[in-house]
C-alpha cells in the first residue's frame, strides 16, 4: 500500500497514517463526498474524482490503494473505468457501488475484476467490510510477490548452483 506521511496537527500531536488511500469516483457530488466522509472516518484517506477521465488522471498522478466507482456516469462508465484502471494495475481493489440492480450489469463488473458490486444508498457495513478485505488480500498478495522475488534471486546465488552427488557434496 501507499506510504503516507503523518503530519503533526495543531496540538503538536502527530495522528497515526491513513489505513490507506481510496479513490471515490461517482458524478453525483453527494454520493461521492458521502462515500468519501464514510471512508475517512474509518481512518482512509479518500480523493473524489467526478468523472472516469478524471479518476484516470488522478489514478495516474497519486495511485489508489483502492477504488470504490459509481457504475452508471456520463463519458467513462464505471466499467470503462474498471478496465483502464486494471490495465495499469491488475490487480487494484475496485468496488462499484450503483443504483442499478442489472445482472448482467454486476456479471460484467465481477468479470473484469470488481471485488464487489454493492447498491446503492451504500450501508457502510458492508462496503467497509469489503473494502478492508480487498485491501488485506492486495496486501498479502504484494507480500508473497515479494518473497517469490527473494527466493527466486537467492535461488540464483550461492550453494543451490552446486551440483553433485558424490557422498563428500552430499555430506556438505
Amino acid at each position: 500500500m501507499n506510504d503516507h506521511r503523518d503530519q503533526v496537527d495543531a496540538a503538536g500531536m502527530t495522528p497515526a497514517a491513513p489505513l490507506a488511500h481510496v479513490l471515490v469516483v461517482d458524478d453525483d457530488p453527494t454520493s461521492a463526498q458521502s462515500l468519501a466522509r464514510m471512508m475517512e472516518v474509518e481512518g482512509y484517506s479518500a480523493t473524489v474524482a467526478s468523472s472516469g477521465q478524471q479518476a484516470l488522471e488522478l489514478a495516474r498522478d497519486h495511485p489508489p490503494d483502492a477504488v470504490v466507482t459509481d457504475l452508471r456516469m456520463p463519458g467513462m462508465s464505471g466499467l470503462e473505468l474498471l478496465g483502464k484502471l486494471h490495465e495499469r494495475d491488475p490487480g487494484l481493489p475496485v468496488v462499484v457501488v450503483t443504483s442499478c440492480g442489472d445482472v448482467d450489469c454486476a456479471v460484467e463488473a465481477m468479470r473484469l475484476g470488481a471485488e464487489h458490486y454493492l447498491l446503492k444508498p451504500v450501508e457502510p457495513n458492508p462496503l467497509l467490510l469489503t473494502l478492508g478485505k480487498a485491501l488485506e488480500r492486495r496486501m498479502l498478495r504484494d507480500d508473497l510477490d515479494e518473497l517469490r522475488a527473494r527466493i527466486r534471486e537467492r535461488e540464483g546465488t550461492g550453494l543451490r548452483r552446486l551440483v553433485g552427488a558424490s557422498d563428500t557434496m552430499k555430506e556438505v
